[in-house]
């Protein structure tokens, strides 16, 4: 069967959709959980927020996520330090 693509489909009414509902959990270790089911879909998704970072930082020690982050090496200065950071 061939499509007739030499003018546009007609316009139909928008399929209906209600929101699951979102249901709100704390877990023993104080983690915080929110649900939502939705069966026609079969698909688990996974969204983990941390909190973390400066916000995270105690009272008197700012700066402490940025000097243990352990995505870069420090900065250092000249050829020589360099090269005893990366061995």
């Amino acid at each position: 069967m061939r499509a007739d693509r030499s003018r546009l489909p007609e316009v139909g009414r928008d399929p209906g959709f209600t929101f699951p509902l979102i249901v709100r959990h704390v877990l023993q270790g104080g983690l915080q959980v929110r649900t939502a089911e939705h069966y026609t879909v079969p698909v688990v998704t996974m969204v983990v927020q941390v909190e973390g970072g400066a916000v995270a930082d105690p009272l008197g020690s700012e700066g402490l996520a940025a000097m243990a982050r352990s995505d870069r090496p420090p900065k250092v200065q000249g050829s020589a330090d360099r090269e005893r950071v990366r061995s």
